[in-house]
């Protein structure tokens, strides 16, 4: 696989992160010439040289925001590890009739156990049975991060 080399930034490398916690996956990136593109349904930036689907929501609905730039020196690159081992608990937990939660406000996400009365309200509501996942919303105010609980 050959790399498109930018004039302006070389190979133009970068350490990849873990998407969730941040740490360095001992990887080290050469990108070469690439865009800045932001998605417009999460506003996630992403760095790459052509449209295609944003790694973090699936949608389409993506920007060039600017051509051939040069990338931060860290860039998320999928999850380290231990993530991985936790993502799997959390998929094992809404599978079995669990959901998700992310924070409008903090930005925090997590499960919601599959014997809580949300989850299980949540569900009912939104007519969708284990295995399939669902998931809710919260702002400051009922988020379990923010509320510290």
């Amino acid at each position: 696989m050959s790399i498109p080399v930018s004039k302006k930034h070389g190979i133009n490398p970068a350490i990849t992160v873990c998407e969730w916690c941040g740490k360095e996956l001992n990887e080290i990136a050469l990108v070469g010439r690439c865009n800045k593109i932001q998605c417009l349904h999460c506003n996630r930036i992403i760095y790459g040289t052509k449209k295609g689907l944003c790694p973090g929501c699936g949608s389409n609905n993506l920007k060039i925001l600017e051509y051939d730039v040069e990338v931060p020196r860290h860039i998320f690159n999928g999850l380290c590890h231990e993530c991985t081992e936790k993502k799997a608990v959390m998929d094992k937990e809404v599978s079995e009739g669990g959901i998700y939660f992310k924070c409008t406000d903090c930005g925090s996400t997590g499960i919601i156990k599959k014997d809580h009365p949300l989850s299980k309200a949540v569900r009912e509501k939104m007519d969708i049975k284990a295995p399939n996942p669902c998931g809710i919303s919260f702002d400051k105010n009922d988020c379990p991060v923010c509320r510290k609980e």
